[in-house]
C-alpha cells in the first residue's frame, strides 16, 4: 500500500485529528478535505488532505505495521462525473428570478455549513439561517443533500431551479401550421389575427383543428426573429440580424487606397442658360484619413465628370493611389475611366478594348457591391453635407429631401438658389469637414481627416510616393473616343458638338502599316476647342499627335495644303525609287531550249455587206448596185392631206370642249 495515496474514513480521520467523527464530515461536506469522495461505505479522505500532525501520526502508526497484518487496501471510488461548463452554462442563460433563488441558497448552505465548522449545533444553525434567509429547515436540507460532496464553486449552479414550464402543446394540424406561416410571413406584414380568420375558413374545406387565436399568436411569436425578418420586413433587415463588420483604419496606409462616389444634392439649382435641376457631385477621399481630396459637380453622371474629379484629387494631392474603391455605377464602369480592368458589367476584357485612365496609370480598381453603402466609408461623408449644406435655412423653398417621403410642403422650382452660390458653400462646408470635423472611427483617434494627414506625413517624411505624370494629368482633361484610321489617307474624323465634322491627320498615322489602320485606337480631344491637337494612343503606349485638317476657303489655304502634300510625297517617292534601283527589274536571258510556241491566229474573213438601198419616196428605195427600184408607195400629197384632215378634227374637237367648259362655269359660250 502507498502511503501516498492512502486513504481513511471519517473515524480513523477523528482519531488522528482528534475531532468527533460528525465534525469530520461536515468538513468533507464544506470541501475542506480536498479529494474526499463519499461511497457506499461513507466518506473516503485522502491522508494528503489532513492537517500535518495528523499525518505524522498516520504515517508513525503505519511503520509498525507488518507486511502480512497490512490492512487491506481500501476502495477508491470514482467521484461522479459532472459538467462544470454546462452548470456554469445553464446558471448565466437562468433568468433573474431563478439566479436570484439559487444565490440565497447557496448562501444559505455556505453559511450553514460555517457555522457547524465552527461548532454550532444543527438545530442553532437552522434556526440562525431561518432567521438570516427566511429559509426552513427541510429546504436547507435539500440544498445540503443537492451539493453534497461537490466543489463550492458549483453550489449555486447545482442549486438552480429546474423549472420545465409549459410541456403540453395546444393540437393544431401540421398542414394548418404551415398555412399560417407562409401567409403570416409576408413583407405585406398582414396581421396574425386576419391571418388566423382566414385560415379558420380554409380549415372548415380541410378538416383542420385549430386552437384558439392566443395559442397560435404564441406560437408565431417563437418563430426564430431571422426568420420573422426575413419573411415580414425583407432581405435588408434580414442581413441586419449578422453583426457588421468593424472597418480598421490603422490597417490601410496613406493614400494607398482611395474612395470615390457620386450623390445627387437635394437643393434645386439654376444653371448660367436658365435651367433648373440638381446638381450631381462627385467626391474622391482617401480611406486612412477620410480626407475628402478632390469634387466636382455636372448636371448628370459621367465618366468625363468621374475623370474631372479624380484630376482634382490628383492635382490636390500630388499623390497616385495604389487601389480605388469604387461605386458601380455606369460613370465608374465606363471605359475612359476603368477600361482594360473587370467591372460587373465587363466580366471578360477583350484584346483592343479601350484603356481607362486609371488602367493607365496603374491604379487596381475594386468595386462596392450594389446597395452597399456602408462598405464605402464615404457616405458618411454625404450625411455630413445633407445635414450642414442641403439643410441650410438659407436653401428653403429649394430643398426638396432625398425621397419623396422628405420632400417639404413648401418646395418651389422657381426659388431655385444659382449654381455659383451652391458651389462657393460646397467648397466652404468642404474645407470645415477636413479640417474640423473629427472621427470616431477605429484608427482615426478624434482627429480631423487634415490632421490626421499631417501626422503620418511628417511620420515618414523620406518615403517615396508614386507621383502622377504630366501626361496623365494632361490626358484626364481631354475627352476620349474610340476611333479607326481612315483606310486611304490614316486620317481620324468624327464629330463634335457644335464644330461638325472634324479630321486631324499627321505623317505618323499615314506612315503605320496597312494592317495598322483597321484596328481601334484610342484619341484624346478637347472638347471646348477643335484646333488643339489631339493625342493618338494603342492601348498604353503613345503613337503621336495630329493637327487638324481646317476646310480651305482661299487660294493661299488650297496652296499651302499642295506644297505640304507635295513635302509628304517626295520623300517617300524617292524611297520607292531607291528601293527600284537597289534592284532594278530586267527580262531574263532566254534558255537554251527550243521556245514554246505562242502565235496569235489570223481573223476569220468578213463577208461582204450588203449594198445599201436609196429611199426615193416614202415606200419607194433605189438599188444603185442593180439600178433597180423596189417598192410601189403612195404620193406624199396623199400623205400630207390625210395629215392635214386629223389636224384639223383634232382643232374642232379642242374648240368643242372649251366652249362646254366655259358654257358650264359662266353660263356663256
Amino acid at each position: 500500500m502507498k502511503l501516498a495515496h492512502a486513504l481513511i474514513n471519517a473515524e480513523e480521520a477523528a482519531q488522528y485529528t482528534a475531532q468527533h467523527p460528525r465534525t469530520i464530515r461536515r468538513h468533507c461536506i464544506a470541501d475542506k478535505y480536498p479529494g474526499a469522495t463519499k461511497g457506499a461505505e461513507g466518506w473516503l479522505i485522502p491522508v494528503t488532505s489532513l492537517p500535518l500532525a495528523a499525518q505524522r501520526l498516520y504515517y508513525d502508526a503505519s511503520e509498525h505495521q507488518t507486511e502480512k497484518i497490512a490492512a487491506a487496501p481500501l476502495p477508491v471510488i470514482a467521484p461522479a462525473v459532472i459538467d462544470a461548463d454546462a452548470l456554469h452554462l445553464a446558471y448565466r442563460r437562468a433568468p433573474k428570478k431563478s439566479k436570484a433563488r439559487a444565490d440565497r441558497l447557496c448562501a444559505a448552505v455556505v453559511e450553514f455549513e460555517d457555522l457547524r465548522a465552527a461548532g454550532e449545533t444543527k438545530g442553532n444553525a437552522d434556526a440562525r439561517i431561518k432567521i438570516n434567509h427566511q429559509i426552513d429547515p427541510v429546504t436547507l436540507w435539500r440544498a445540503r443533500d443537492t451539493v453534497k460532496g461537490h466543489p463550492r464553486e458549483l453550489w449555486a449552479a447545482l442549486l438552480l431551479p429546474r423549472y420545465k414550464g409549459r410541456t403540453k402543446e395546444v393540437e393544431l394540424t401540421g398542414d394548418a401550421w404551415d398555412w399560417i406561416k407562409a401567409r403570416w410571413l409576408s413583407t405585406s406584414e398582414p396581421p396574425a389575427h386576419v391571418v388566423i380568420k382566414e385560415a379558420r375558413k380554409e380549415g372548415k374545406v380541410h378538416d383542420w383543428v385549430l386552437p384558439s387565436d392566443k395559442s397560435i399568436i404564441r406560437k408565431l411569436n417563437a418563430i426564430p426573429a431571422p426568420i420573422v425578418l426575413l419573411g415580414r420586413k425583407g432581405k435588408e433587415a434580414f442581413d441586419a440580424t449578422f453583426p457588421a463588420a468593424e472597418r480598421d483604419f490603422a490597417a490601410y496606409g496613406l493614400h494607398e487606397v482611395w474612395v470615390s462616389d457620386g450623390r445627387r444634392v437635394d437643393v434645386f439649382c439654376r444653371w448660367p442658360d436658365g435651367t433648373v435641376s440638381r446638381p450631381f457631385i462627385v467626391a474622391w477621399c482617401d480611406m486612412r484619413t477620410r480626407k475628402v481630396l478632390g469634387t466636382r459637380g455636372g448636371v448628370n453622371p459621367s465618366g468625363s465628370l468621374t475623370l474631372a474629379s479624380f484630376h482634382a484629387a490628383l492635382s490636390r494631392a500630388g499623390i497616385k493611389p495604389k487601389r480605388a474603391l469604387l461605386d458601380n455605377g455606369r460613370e465608374y464602369a465606363a471605359k475612359s475611366v476603368t477600361g482594360g480592368q473587370k467591372t460587373r458589367y465587363r466580366f471578360k476584357i477583350k484584346e483592343g478594348e479601350p484603356i481607362g485612365a486609371l488602367t493607365r496609370m496603374g491604379v487596381t480598381a475594386d468595386w462596392a457591391r450594389p446597395y452597399r453603402g456602408q462598405e464605402k466609408p464615404i457616405e458618411s461623408f454625404w450625411k455630413y453635407i445633407a445635414n450642414h449644406l442641403d439643410k441650410l435655412p438659407e436653401f428653403q423653398g429649394a430643398y426638396c429631401g432625398k425621397n419623396t417621403v422628405s420632400k417639404p410642403e413648401d418646395l418651389d422650382r422657381n426659388k431655385a438658389i444659382p449654381i455659383e452660390v451652391y458651389a462657393s458653400k460646397l467648397a466652404e462646408v468642404l474645407e470645415e469637414f477636413n479640417h474640423r470635423q473629427g472621427h470616431r472611427g477605429r484608427g482615426m483617434d478624434g482627429k480631423s481627416p487634415t490632421q490626421l494627414d499631417d501626422e503620418l506625413m511628417q511620420a515618414d517624411p523620406h518615403k517615396e510616393w508614386p507621383r502622377p505624370t504630366a501626361e496623365h494629368l494632361r490626358l484626364l482633361c481631354l475627352e476620349q473616343r474610340t476611333l479607326t484610321l481612315n483606310n486611304k489617307d490614316a486620317s481620324i474624323k468624327f464629330k463634335l458638338s457644335g464644330y461638325g465634322e472634324v479630321r486631324y491627320w499627321s505623317e505618323a498615322l499615314a506612315d503605320l502599316p496597312m494592317a495598322a489602320r483597321s484596328k481601334k485606337y484610342d484619341v484624346f480631344h478637347n472638347q471646348e476647342d477643335p484646333d488643339i491637337p489631339v493625342v493618338v494612343y494603342d492601348g498604353k503606349r503613345m503613337v503621336c499627335e495630329a493637327q487638324r485638317i481646317g476646310p480651305i476657303g482661299n487660294k493661299q489655304a488650297a496652296a499651302q495644303h499642295c506644297i505640304n502634300k507635295a513635302e509628304f510625297k517626295k520623300p517617300r517617292a524617292d524611297a520607292f525609287k531607291n528601293i527600284r534601283q537597289a534592284a532594278p527589274i530586267a527580262l531574263p536571258e532566254p534558255f537554251p531550249v527550243p521556245p514554246v510556241v505562242i502565235e496569235k491566229l489570223a481573223a476569220p474573213a468578213t463577208p461582204p455587206e450588203p449594198p445599201k438601198l436609196k429611199e426615193l419616196s416614202p415606200g419607194v428605195w433605189y438599188d444603185p448596185a442593180t439600178g433597180e427600184t423596189i417598192g410601189s408607195g403612195k404620193p406624199a400629197k396623199q400623205s400630207n392631206e390625210a395629215e392635214a384632215d386629223a389636224l384639223e378634227k383634232l382643232r374642232r374637237t379642242k374648240e368643242q370642249r372649251d366652249a362646254e367648259r366655259l358654257q358650264k362655269r359662266f353660263g356663256t359660250a
